[in-house]
Order: C-alpha cells, then structure tokens, then sequence
C-alpha cells in the first residue's frame, strides 16, 4: 500500500466514526424538529439532488487540477456544515445543514479518482473496497455511540462531537501528495462519452440499481422507533451492527470480480427487506441491518467495474457521471419512500424486496455484456 493511500484510508477511518455518529439519526432528528414522512423523505430527496448537482463539476475540476484540492475543499465544506448541524435550533436551518453536509459528496468523485491512481499494486475494487472498508470501521462504534449520547443529553449534542472528530480528519487528509494531471486534447474525447450508447446503458443500470437499494433506507429508523418502539440507544445498536457488516463486506468480499460483487450487494438488500419486513426484535433488525452492507458494496463495485474501460485522464468526468446517475437515484427512491411510508410504513420494505429482485436479474443478463463488448467511453 501507497504512502498516500494510507493516508487517505486512516482519514477516512475518522470520517466514518464522526458521520456514524449522527447517521443513523438525522430522521428522528427532522422528526424531532416536527418533519412529517413526507417532508423527510423530501429532504433525503434534496440531499439527492444538491449531490447530483456537484458530481459532474467535481470530475471535471478533477481532472484540470487534480483529484486532492477537490478532495480538501470537500473536507472542509463537510466539517463546517456539522458545525452548522451542532448550532441548529429550528426545522429550516437544520435542513439548510444537512444539505451542505450532503453536498459535499462531490468529494466522492475525487476521492476514488484518487484511490485508483494511487492505489500502486492493487487492483480498483481492492483499493476502493479496502478505503471504504476503513470507513465503515469508523462507523462501527459510532452510531452505539451516538444513541448513547443522545439517550443521555438528547440528539442535537451528537453533531458537536462529530464536528470534532471531521477535525482530525481534515488535518489528516491535508498530508496527501499532488498527483499528476493527465490532459489530452483528441476533439473526439470531448463527445465520445455522449454517444458511446453502451455507456449510457451503464449509466441506466446504475440507476435502477441505486434507487431500488437506496429505497427502503432513509425511513426504517422512523419505522423502527415509531411502529415497532426502539430506542434511541437500540437504533445505535443497529447502526453499529451495520458498520461491523459494511467493514466485514468490505473487506472480506472486496476481492471479489466486481461483477459478483454487485449481485451479492444487491441479494444483501433482499435479505436486509425481508427482514425488516417479516421479523420481529432486536436479533431480526441486526441481522437485518448486518446485510444491509450490500448496499455499500454494490455500490463500490459498480465504480470498480467501470474503472478499466475509461482513459485515464477522463477519470474525472466519468466518475461524475456515475455519481451524478447515482444522485439521481437517491433524489427519487426517498420521495417514493416517504410516499410508501404514508400509505403503510411496511411497504418500503416489500416493494423494495420486490424491485431488488428484478434488478438482480437485470444486473446478471446485462453486466456481462458491456464487460465482454469492452465499450470505452472515449470511443
């Protein structure tokens, strides 16, 4: 392992043990502030889009300037934004804070343009696998953690101590070196991405991929407290069962071909729906929230699996894009779930399990294809 990506590995670590703290809480936190279903489900929606509205640029400054001056602006726009969430004492400026916060996923972009070019002899998925997998570590004690300190001194005092904590994960990730910038100047580089049709199939696969396991998410914490009665200090739980699930997948599936990879997050998620959906305690929810690790994965080994069909010196831009389709996802599966949640707060997890299937069988026909027609976006 590289100098650098060591480092980028152990500031991450940091960031996952300060985002776990409050991760797991931001709904109760809006719920708390007086947010219907709804209007949380919105606001998971606006957090989608802020996202997508930044991954494109952020690949483009990548590849001009280089992934590690995106990677520093992004620390510290998230760090500020927790403090804002610390300070937060009305419904608009709390939403206004987890927008910025969310905001800052155009690092995403940089981050793994980063990770795969200084990754020295690992493979993309086993470098991208291992520095995610440091960040679920990070979010292992945390979310206990922070249902702890919510339990005793309410939720709003959590976002302090994360605040703290992205502190020393800024200092850490402003040791990492420059990497060189790739340029190049072919005309037909510039519109190959648009008009490579397998490419933008990939991008749709993306998407139905994302939105299906991103759908049931953003509300089980209000399903779990509101219609089956767990705690603050019980959601943590489940929270840092999902960090131990996240790090363990991670880093354990994380050499698999990221064509397995994908389906294996993905049947992850079926098991994570059936049983939220079916079960009953605490035993249920935590394995139920162990295998909620597919989703984390499957979304690592899509980025793995475009990495060696794209120049090098188009990174950026094509990561940008994947993020952005990603974003697009996760601006509509909340809305459809607040949506569900309204209607009946199980059917996030039916429907979810129901589209999760379809997407297995549309991941298993489709991905060994563009794999075997080897398309490149600068075709």
């Amino acid at each position: 392992m590289t100098r650098d990506l060591l480092l980028v590995t152990v500031s991450l670590f940091f960031w996952g043990f300060g985002e776990g703290l409050f991760f797991y809480f931001i709904p109760l936190s809006l719920q708390d502030m007086g947010a219907s279903p709804i209007i949380i489900g919105g606001v998971y929606a606006g957090i989608g889009l802020a996202a997508a509205l930044t991954q494109i640029p952020a690949g483009i400054l990548s590849d001009r300037f280089g992934p590690r001056t995106i990677m520093w602006i992004s620390w510290g726009v998230g760090t500020l934004a927790t403090w804002l969430l610390a300070a937060a004492h009305s419904l608009n400026v709390f939403i206004i804070g987890i927008w910025l916060y969310y905001m800052t996923s155009f690092g995403v972009v940089p981050l793994n343009s980063y990770v795969t070019r200084a990754r020295g002899r690992l493979s993309p998925e086993r470098a991208l696998t291992f520095s995610g997998g440091l960040f679920s570590t990070g979010m292992i004690a945390g979310p206990f953690l922070g249902g702890l300190i919510a339990s005793r001194y309410g939720l709003q005092r959590i976002y302090l101590y994360s605040a703290g904590i992205f502190i020393i994960s800024t200092v850490i990730i402003f040791f990492i070196r420059p990497l060189p910038v790739d340029h190049h100047d072919h005309p037909a580089q510039k519109v190959g991405i648009l008009k490579n049709t397998r490419f933008l199939g990939f991008l749709v696969l993306i998407f139905i991929t994302v939105f299906v396991l991103y759908l049931p998410q953003p509300l089980t914490p209000n399903y779990l407290q509101n219609q089956q009665g767990l705690d603050t200090t019980q959601i943590g739980l489940l929270g840092t069962i999902a960090g131990i699930g996240n790090t363990l997948a991670m880093l354990i599936l994380g050499s698999l071909k990221a064509y397995w990879g994908v389906l294996v997050g993905q049947a992850m998620i079926c098991v994570f729906a059936l049983t939220l959906w079916k079960g009953t305690g605490m035993a249920w929810y935590g394995f139920g929230y162990f295998m909620l690790a597919g989703y984390r994965l499957s979304r690592t080994m899509l980025v793995g699996f475009s990495r060696p069909l794209i120049h090098p010196a188009r990174v950026g831009i094509f990561f940008g894009m994947i993020e952005t389709t990603a974003s697009l996802a996760v601006i509509l599966a909340p809305a459809l779930a607040g949506l569900l949640y309204s209607l009946e707060p199980s059917l996030m997890f039916s429907v979810s399990l129901f589209l999760t299937l379809i997407s297995i069988a549309v991941n298993y026909n489709l991905l060994p294809r563009i794999q075997k027609e080897g398309f490149s976006v600068d075709a």
